[in-house]
């Protein structure tokens, strides 16, 4: 019956339906660091074939792993540069099939006051192009790979939270203009 509720949004604890996404939202516990420090980039994860997957290489310690959309990507998401008047990109989130869901991802910078924005086509009730929100939410039923939009304002240092049924950490990557 619990994977009934939660395919809703739903849990059921000690009798009573509480939704999903308020479990997941913890404190946001993304620290600042100084503008001038090194960006502390997460590592791009080993041990899983990113490729036959159909993604590039996830970066983070999973379940659930940000990635280019493309497998032939040479550039992971921890550290990538990008042309000047960028502000987004399109990256896929892979999910390790043993994880169920849900994942709730939000972000910020690091080394200054920015903001991580995000959209989806792909995902049920996600925000669109024409509205990114600060938060994404992967339901209990998501396909293992999904493309998203991300929106932020570069050069800097970024994280995204994401949290989860049993885990919530970060994943610290690099924006660098040329």
């Amino acid at each position: 019956m619990e994977r009934r509720y939660q395919r809703y949004g739903f849990h059921c604890s000690s009798g009573f339906l509480t939704t999903t996404w308020r479990r997941l939202e913890r404190p946001l516990h993304i620290p600042s660091i100084n503008p001038e420090a090194i960006c502390p980039v997460s590592d791009v994860a080993r041990g899983i074939d990113f490729h036959s997957r159909g993604v590039g290489p996830g970066s983070g310690p999973g379940p659930v792993f940000p990635a280019p959309f493309s497998p032939d990507a040479t550039q992971p998401l921890s550290d990538f540069t990008v042309s000047p008047g960028w502000h987004g990109g399109k990256h896929a989130l892979f999910t390790l099939p043993g994880y169920p869901g849900p994942a709730l991802i939000r972000g910020r910078q690091l080394d200054g006051s920015g903001v991580v924005t995000f959209a989806s086509n792909e995902i049920r009730g996600a925000p669109n192009l024409a509205n990114p929100k600060p938060e994404l939410r992967l339901g209990a039923d998501i396909p293992n790979v999904v493309h998203t939009f991300f929106f932020l304002m570069p050069p800097g240092c970024y994280a995204y939270q994401i949290d989860g049924t049993t885990f919530s950490y970060l994943v610290v990557f690099q924006v660098r203009t040329d």
